[in-house]
């Protein structure tokens, strides 16, 4: 603002006390101003409308996105007071664009599901499904493949679909229950 103030004033000159009464020292300097202006609006007008159609396109292009995915199967479950969600979520979903290995799918899981413990997975293994799964909570499937179906078919006798899956022990097997 100081910056803007002295640019302004290098430009004119008071006439009198009174501040509403300006000239510009010159016709040259009214010209750069006029100038400096005109450019500065310009230069405005561009970044506006440059970041104008950078929300458009977000917003035409949301409904593809992972976190538009993660917050359907989850929703927004902020909690009253900041509470913070203290289950363990394990989420599974293809490893498209490296959102699993980059921790972009765990970054936006913590986010809606205002929980600390969130872990990604994009394959299971069935020598270590049940050692896996006993280390969580909920299995959220973000999206589904074939190895995913076959699997928890074979095991756990669940058609699988996106969705939240209450994970629990009965005995030695675990049991998933879709909530």
């Amino acid at each position: 603002m100081c910056a803007t103030i002295d640019l302004e004033r290098s430009f004119h000159y008071r006439i009198g006390e009174v501040p509403d009464y300006q000239a510009f020292k010159t016709v040259k300097t009214k010209g750069h101003y006029q100038k400096g202006i005109i450019g500065c609006m310009a230069v405005a007008a561009t970044i506006l409308l440059s970041e104008y159609n950078g929300i458009v396109s977000i917003a035409k292009t949301y409904d593809t996105t992972l976190p538009y995915k993660i917050h359907a199967v989850t929703g927004d479950r902020w909690y009253p007071g900041g509470q913070e969600d203290n289950n363990r979520y394990l989420f599974y979903a293809s490893d498209r664009n490296q959102q699993v290995t980059n921790y972009y799918m765990q970054y936006v899981g913590k986010y809606f599901l205002y929980a600390p413990h969130v872990d990604g997975i994009v394959l299971f293994y069935e020598d270590n499904m049940d050692n896996l799964l006993s280390g969580y909570d909920y299995l959220v499937v973000v999206e589904t493949d074939l190895n995913a179906k076959y699997l928890l078919k074979k095991h756990y006798g669940i058609d699988i679909q996106e969705g939240i899956y209450k994970i629990t022990r009965s005995g030695d097997q675990i049991v998933l229950t879709l909530t």
